[in-house]
């Protein structure tokens, strides 16, 4: 606007600015009709669908409890399991996506969930309490006898077909 005020020509300030033509009409036209309000920028993309604040908050809260606790057999939460959680919440549509970009925005880390299935063995202590084993051609013996009895019947109770025939 300047470079105009001062009696360039219009192709001139184009040249200069490394621009089409069109857009300095485009900007004449705008200070025409604005002023010096139409040649301010609009703020970049959209304004947000969803009510951001009140998910971020909904987020912080989500993750201080486990997805267990609200029904789930996960011990850590996903980006794709947060989403159906707040979306069962709000009503709102929001894609795993928007959640993992809103996560930064929550004070929350992302991070990859591990895909891994936590079932625990019921029976595990039991197992453990009986340290004094070792494997050996692909069947589990031990080193004390007055162990293995007991062991073998643990075994053969959980995992028919592991031990040997006698």
């Amino acid at each position: 606007m300047l470079m105009l005020h001062r009696g360039d020509r219009v192709s001139d300030v184009a040249r200069t600015l490394c621009c089409a033509r069109s857009s300095v009409g485009r900007w004449i036209n705008w200070f025409t009709l604005s002023g010096i309000e139409g040649l301010k920028s609009l703020p970049a993309g959209r304004t947000r669908r969803w009510p951001f604040e009140h998910i971020c908050t909904l987020l912080r809260v989500l993750v201080k409890h486990s997805p267990g606790d609200f029904g789930y057999q996960r011990s850590r939460w996903s980006t794709e399991l947060l989403a159906i959680k707040i979306n069962e919440i709000t009503g709102c549509q929001l894609h795993a996506g928007t959640v993992r970009r809103w996560l930064p925005s929550a004070g929350l880390v992302w991070r990859r969930a591990a895909p891994i299935l936590r079932i625990r063995d019921p029976h595990k202590d039991e197992k453990m309490s009986i340290r004094y084993f070792q494997k050996g051609s692909g069947y589990i013996t031990f080193k004390r006898l007055d162990l293995m009895e007991k062991m073998n019947d643990i075994v053969a109770k959980h995992y028919p077909g592991m031990l040997p025939a006698k």
